[in-house]
Formats: C-alpha cells, structure tokens, sequence
C-alpha cells in the first residue's frame, strides 16, 4: 500500500476536485478495510496474478506477507498445466 497524501493547491477548482478525490479514497480505503476483516481466505490464481512468465509480479510479495500477518489463508490455485510449473513450484 501507499501512503496516504493531499496536493494542496491554491487553485479553488483544484482544491474542489482534490477533495472530491480524498473523499473518495477515504472511503473506499474504509470499504479495503470491512473487506479484509470480513474475509479469511484468499484464493490466488499463480499464473497472471502471482507471477507472469518467469517473474514475480511486483507487490506480490508485500501483499502476500501482510496477508499472511493479518493470518489470513492464502490459496494457491491455477489451471496452467506447463511442466515449468512444477519447476517453479520446487524453487
């Protein structure tokens, strides 16, 4: 995740469309956080969401380690059926 920050600009219109802006980020930060309380187990695709081709997509692994400190279940799944997998799977 980011940290949270406000642009102040001495532009009324810009400082309208700002906090419009905050509000709504405000909000659906509450709403991030009502989902995780509510929700115990995340179930991950590997192939385009963990990793794409041979890498590790970026952020992956922070949300992995806050999920896993939240102690939330992390579900692994996939549908590739590349024989690369399975030597991914052994790294």
């Amino acid at each position: 995740m980011t940290d949270d920050f406000l642009l102040v600009h001495s532009d009324s219109e810009k400082k309208t469309k700002q906090t419009e802006l905050m509000t709504k980020f405000l909000k659906e930060k509450e709403e991030i956080k009502q989902f995780l309380n509510n929700t115990d187990n995340f179930f991950l695709d590997l192939d385009g969401v963990v990793w794409r081709g041979k890498e590790v997509i970026e952020g992956v692994k922070e949300t992995l380690e806050f999920l896993r400190k939240k102690n939330k279940n992390l579900f692994f799944i996939t549908s590739t059926t590349k024989k690369n997998f399975i030597k991914k799977k052994n790294q």
